[in-house]
């Protein structure tokens, strides 16, 4: 006797754990379908670990005939201050080629891993992203390029101060569907017309108080505006 697909998606909604979600892979055609949606739907790695390494290096090996990679919708990576160097290079290259693949991805966090910028245009273009949240250092001319190519952007996040010298331009022609800005203001980020759809503004500390000034005056439409510490 089959179980209802209710109870099914409960057992696996219930499971956390990834050696027993990929044990799942193997009972039925039912629970591998369940479970490989579990297993790749969200994913985050912590490059400071060598777990973390280890993992994005085995999912960069088989990522061509994996077809859980299509199911994955958010996809991040983490890279923490205190560990800034401690990457080993074949890990760059690992997410480049990992993110070639993200055909469905929607939210994508790329936060202080030391490569160049271009990470970001290997993304598929039936990747319709809601939600960036980037490391502004990999930030270079082309971003603005990028904007316009995903109007579906509806939050955007650049962590971190800009220290390569590019400029960033956002203009509502480009970005229809923004509602959620956070960011360091300085000389490096440009909004060229005003952005009625922005309802949200958090500011970063250490912004330039005249960029900060100049930027809300073409945000009109702002609703909440707070300010934090850098991610």
């Amino acid at each position: 006797m089959e179980l209802p697909t209710e109870i099914l998606l409960a057992i696996v909604g219930g499971v956390s754990d990834l050696k027993t979600l990929s044990k799942l892979l193997l009972v039925s055609r039912q629970f591998n379908s369940m479970a490989l949606r579990q297993l790749y739907e969200d994913m985050s790695f912590s490059l400071n670990s060598a777990a973390g390494r280890c993992s994005i290096n085995s999912l960069r090996r088989d990522v061509q005939a994996n077809a859980g990679i299509q199911l994955t919708t958010s996809f991040a990576t983490y890279y923490f201050p205190r560990a800034y160097y401690a990457a080993r290079p074949h890990v760059e290259s690992d997410v480049d080629h990992i993110i070639s693949y993200l055909v469905n991805v929607r939210r994508l966090r790329l936060s202080r891993q030391a490569h160049g910028p271009g990470v970001l245009f290997p993304l598929p273009a039936s990747a319709h992203l809601t939600h960036l949240i980037l490391d502004r250092r990999l930030c270079s001319g082309d971003l603005t390029w990028f904007f316009s190519s995903h109007p579906t952007l509806g939050s955007i996040t650049l962590s971190s101060s800009s220290t390569n010298g590019h400029i960033v331009e956002l203009t509502s022609d480009a970005l229809p569907s923004l509602r959620t800005l956070a960011t360091v203001f300085d000389a490096s980020l440009r909004i060229k017309n005003t952005m009625p759809s922005v309802l949200n503004l958090t500011i970063f500390r250490y912004s330039d108080g005249p960029a900060v000034i100049h930027t809300v005056g073409r945000l009109p439409s702002i609703r909440t505006c707070k300010t934090r510490l850098l991610l």
